[in-house]
């Protein structure tokens, strides 16, 4: 029974040698592109959240709302996407994430005044967030459908950190001006300007989605002609036997929940950084450059981890470890200089944030190719879309408090802390598993006992 199973892999290898395309990386540049822009109208409004909430009479709940429209169309509809990742490829599920993209920037398009402003970027955030299941969960997929197994984590690693690379951080506050603080009476004139400038970031916003939906509609394949490695043509499970038993898998949750946890409390803080900075004086302006260069130095280490991931393959429950305890570390100075228990001062601010977030956001493709290993052979789709989704539970819990009139901002740097503590003993007790890169090493050892 052995001989016939190995008989029939020699078979599948022979069957499906594989070919790498150059084109892979231009297909990776779309998607990045995508990813770019769904997150950065997303949270389009956390970096600019005083000056929208005098424009428009808005409060920190109208923001917190707006925000917590991604997780909860994500947890609805994260299970239809992941349906369409599975049987229709990524050609579809590409093509409807950007045209949900260009309806929601198309709304916010109409009007500036009110009340229709307000209710128009509600709807218009709805289909926003209808592509955040995409762009957060096909990152996998699209590594092990176009690229080679020692390239596999650094295309994941690419991929996923143009979703956190958050150009609204900088561009939000670079276009529409600030209110100074304290100030309460502001001119008509002002406000005006305030609102046309919002406008302007609107229609910036729409013209580059709307080129992104016309490149992906001329030329983006579900996959390519022939498979990069094996273990990109091994048969998945059905849909509905890989939902049910991701459920039913352990070793699935030790790592899902610390990823969860740690992944979706620090983002939400992050996106919101602005009202959790507010007390200590730091202006929008400010804590939007933070932010942004957080999310640039975070980007750069999360490739370069990346890079060493592919080099040192069955290495994933060491890099998450150590990058876990040095986010502890960060984490814990930026809350102690938030509290004003150490010295505050801006260097602090800035490497703080940074190191935190370059730990945190480093350690996601990490996470995701690890889990593609250990539920191998569930289709990648299905895996990620479920750890998203409880990316996604964890931050709608962290706005929900947010959104609360009056809660205040203290227990903001203490939450993200403890996320990122409580992860460690799962970490330390998660077992390793390469279900995928087994079988590429299957291959690997064929070709070599050819030549």
């Amino acid at each position: 029974m052995g001989f016939t199973k190995n008989k029939e892999e020699q078979s599948l290898i022979q069957m499906n040698k594989p070919v790498i395309y150059k084109r892979r990386w231009y297909i990776l540049f779309i998607f990045c592109n995508l990813t770019l822009a769904v997150g950065s109208l997303w949270n389009i409004w956390g970096p600019i959240a005083n000056s929208a909430e005098r424009a428009f009479n808005w409060s920190n709940a109208t923001i917190a709302t707006l925000s917590n429209y991604g997780p909860i169309v994500f947890v609805a509809t994260s299970f239809f996407f992941s349906w369409i990742m599975d049987n229709k490829g990524l050609r579809w599920a590409v093509l409807l994430t950007s045209l949900f993209c260009v309806i929601g920037s198309l709304l916010r398009c109409i009007t500036c005044e009110q009340p229709h402003v307000t209710w128009l970027n509600h709807v218009g955030q709805v289909f926003i967030s209808l592509a955040l299941p995409v762009v957060f969960a096909a990152p996998p997929l699209l590594s092990i459908t176009w690229f080679p197994v020692e390239e596999r984590i650094l295309a994941t690693a690419i991929a996923s950190h143009f979703s956190v690379f958050d150009i609204s951080f900088i561009t939000g506050p670079s276009i529409v001006p600030e209110i100074p603080l304290n100030q309460t009476n502001n001119s008509t004139d002002f406000i005006k300007t305030i609102k046309d400038r919002i406008m302007l970031l609107n229609y910036i916003s729409s013209i580059w989605v709307g080129v992104i939906f016309i490149l992906v509609l001329v030329y983006f394949p579900a996959k390519p002609k022939s498979a990069p490695s094996l273990a990109a043509v091994v048969e998945r499970k059905s849909f509905r036997e890989g939902v049910f038993q991701l459920f039913r898998l352990p070793y699935f949750w030790i790592l899902a929940i610390p990823y969860a946890i740690s992944s979706g409390v620090f983002n939400i803080w992050s996106s919101v950084l602005e009202i959790n900075l507010k007390p200590l004086g730091i202006t929008q302006i400010q804590a939007g450059w933070i932010a942004f260069l957080g999310t640039v130095v975070s980007s750069i280490f999360g490739i370069i981890i990346g890079k060493f991931a592919d080099r040192f393959t069955k290495r994933l429950k060491m890099f998450l470890v150590i990058l876990y305890v040095l986010a502890t570390a960060m984490s814990l100075w930026f809350t102690l200089i938030v509290e004003e228990l150490i010295p505050m001062n801006m260097p602090s601010l800035y490497v703080s944030v940074m190191l935190t977030t370059s730990f945190i956001n480093g350690a996601v493709p990490l996470f995701f190719e690890a889990l593609c290993e250990i539920t191998h052979p569930i289709a990648e789709g299905i895996t990620t879309v479920l750890l998203t989704q409880c990316y996604y539970i964890s931050q709608l819990l962290f706005l929900l408090v947010l959104s609360i009139n009056g809660v205040g901002t203290k227990w903001m740097s203490w939450t993200q802390l403890a996320s990122i503590v409580i992860c460690l003993p799962f970490l330390m007790v998660f077992k390793e598993k390469y279900g995928r890169l087994n079988v590429d090493s299957m291959e690997i050892s064929l070709q070599n006992i050819k030549q």
